[in-house]
């Protein structure tokens, strides 16, 4: 079988029309345009050994590299091939494969760099001191008077908690991540103050 795809609907033969090939489309299919490419993914798992996915080009197999990459992996594990009219190629030439081949390879090669960079950046950002993510809810003052609450038998870690306006699992990981005692010297001066 012979499918048509156009990812914005702005290539779709009309009925009479033939490929490069003189052969006519068993099926025409696009999508909206966009980044998400529904009627695409539908065509990639219907399609079986020995179909024909036909599209005028490259970039109607998807929007990013990642995206590309997926549909040219799919097309070679399930046995069905494409053909890139701009291109001039098909996937099970000679010059199709070695093209896809090259393709894929740039895609995996974009990808690790990518991530490297990515691990490099975020690595980089931590030696100055920079920290990404949520902020902790409790200040160091809070956590240390906490613990000093907390000497006192008496006092209940919910109370605290709901003291320093947290929850009793915020409170509980602030307290562990800051094993350290509290200075006796705040200790000290909080008895005498009060």
């Amino acid at each position: 079988m012979r499918v048509f795809y156009s990812f914005d609907g702005k290539h779709i033969p009309k009925q009479t029309e033939t490929d490069l090939l003189g052969r006519n489309y068993d099926q025409s299919y696009s999508d909206a345009g966009g980044t998400d490419l529904p009627e695409l993914e539908l065509l990639q798992a219907q399609l079986k050994a020995d179909d024909v996915l036909v599209v005028p080009r490259l970039i109607d197999l998807g929007t990013t590299l990642k995206s590309v990459a997926k549909c040219f992996n799919c097309a070679k594990r399930e046995g069905w091939s494409i053909e890139i009219i701009e291109l001039k190629l098909t996937s099970v030439s000679d010059k199709g494969s070695e093209y896809i081949d090259g393709f894929l390879a740039a895609a995996n090669l974009h990808h690790h760099v990518q991530s490297v960079r990515s691990k490099e950046g975020i690595q980089r950002a931590w030696r100055k001191g920079k920290r990404s993510g949520r902020p902790p809810l409790l200040s160091r003052p809070d956590i240390v008077r906490a613990k000093e609450m907390l000497l006192d038998p008496s006092v209940e870690r919910t109370r605290v908690a709901k003291l320093l306006g947290v929850s009793l699992p915020t409170l509980n990981k602030a307290l562990s991540e800051n094993l350290d005692e509290p200075s006796q010297t705040s200790l000290f001066a909080m008895l005498y103050e009060g």
